[in-house]
């Protein structure tokens, strides 16, 4: 008798265990996957993280959710088409690739290296734009201005792929844009053409007020729209650039010009040179002269061709910055 009781015991024990299995998968459907908001992620290679709907917070603490950057296979932190980011700042933001699957303006909430520089899109369908920020100078991928483009940044590119969009591009000090541009109004976004193997302008114009500061955009702090909406698959990558030539505020006051001619480099000026450095494309000092003042100068400049820039001190305490253009 206690041996049949036994059994019996173990029967329904093995019959509740499978009641409970077949309960879980009817109600797996119901089941609720949780992430930490406010806390940090990383997304590997083919990995997608999905935020359907809803707010993801980019928490508090000093650190950022990162995404991997392996050119076809990188990471994706994606957002639905109502999904949206917040809180993010120089402290939290998404080190990496975001996509959105909306047609509303979205903001990338991304960075690299300590700087959160997001960018702005208005897709034109909902099938998906993709963003992430680079923190190194443009020109490694690749050199070639078309002649609307004067100057290209030296610090930072954004990769932004998908369907067609209008886009923005925002910058910070750390973005130096006085290095390149006399005013905020010569500031202008630029694409590096697949096809034309070059970089070339994209028409835009700068925000008032700035998406990313709140404020009017300056030299400083600001951020610039597309015209109209841009072809993404004709482009390798964005960044800000310059449609004026290298010079600053003083440059009508103070009367200098510069040029190359015959390996020869040449400044006249109406008020006194105390130095001249000068720059190649990718933003390395070259050479490097110190003056007594003189209104004349010039010095031998052997390097190959190509473009370089100089920057001018002059004894008032301002500084006059050239593009300039050397063929042997």
């Amino acid at each position: 008798m206690q041996i049949i009781n036994l059994e019996r015991q173990q029967i329904m024990k093995a019959t509740q265990k499978f009641f409970v299995f077949i309960f879980s998968i009817v109600n797996f459907q119901l089941a609720i996957s949780q992430v930490q908001n406010n806390g940090v992620i990383y997304i590997g290679d083919n990995g997608v993280f999905h935020l359907d709907s809803g707010t993801f917070f980019l928490g508090n603490l000093p650190a950022t959710s990162t995404t991997t950057r392996t050119e076809i296979f990188h990471g994706v932190f994606s957002f639905g088409a109502t999904a949206l980011a917040n809180n993010a700042s120089e402290t939290h933001f998404i080190d990496g690739y975001v996509k959105t699957a909306t047609t509303a303006p979205f903001v990338f909430p991304i960075g690299q290296l300590g700087v959160y520089a997001p960018a702005k899109v208005i897709p034109s369908t909902n099938l998906g734009v993709e963003a992430a920020y680079y923190k190194q100078n443009p020109s490694t991928i690749g050199t070639t201005l078309d002649a609307s483009v004067i100057a290209l940044s030296t610090n930072e590119y954004w990769d932004i792929s998908g369907v067609n969009a209008i886009v923005s591009l925002s910058w910070r000090s750390s973005s130096n844009l006085a290095a390149i541009a006399p005013s905020v109004d010569d500031i202008i976004i630029s694409g590096y053409h697949n096809a034309l193997s070059k970089w070339v302008e994209i028409p835009s114009t700068i925000d008032t007020p700035s998406f990313f500061s709140g404020n009017n955009s300056t030299l400083d702090t600001g951020s610039i729209t597309s015209v109209s909406s841009v072809n993404l698959s004709d482009y390798s990558a964005f960044t800000l650039a310059s449609k004026t030539s290298l010079r600053n505020k003083d440059f009508d006051l103070n009367q200098v010009s510069a040029y190359i001619n015959n390996q020869v480099f040449y400044i006249k000026a109406s008020t006194g040179i105390l130095g001249v450095d000068f720059f190649d494309i990718a933003g390395r000092k070259i050479g490097s002269y110190r003056t007594n003042g003189v209104l004349d100068f010039n010095a031998p400049f052997i390097h190959a061709e190509g473009i370089y820039m100089t920057k001018i001190t002059l004894d008032n305490g301002s500084t006059v910055n050239y593009k300039l253009i050397n063929k042997n």
